[in-house]
């Protein structure tokens, strides 16, 4: 009989985690999609108000080639190239 308490409980666990999954995953399929795109659409937004921000083009502006020493050299003319 003490044996028998486990396996009830494991199973009660087990079918509670199958219909939480099978609930979730119905979810997912027929109206999480929608739920993206909504995140998406505004993530994109939110994303394109920053690029447009003028504080941001200057910090842009002045810190273009800080990180990377190649972007501070300049492009080799044609008379560079030939020697």
């Amino acid at each position: 009989m003490a044996l028998l308490r486990p396996i009830k409980l494991d199973m009660k666990k087990f079918f509670q985690g199958l219909v939480l999954g099978a609930s979730l995953m119905y979810w997912y399929l027929y109206y999480g999609a929608d739920l993206l795109v909504t995140f998406q659409n505004w993530l994109n937004h939110t994303a394109g108000e920053y690029r447009e921000d003028q504080l941001h083009q200057e910090a842009d502006k002045a810190l273009h080639g800080f990180l990377l020493q190649r972007d501070l050299r300049q492009p080799m003319g044609e008379k560079d190239a030939l020697g």
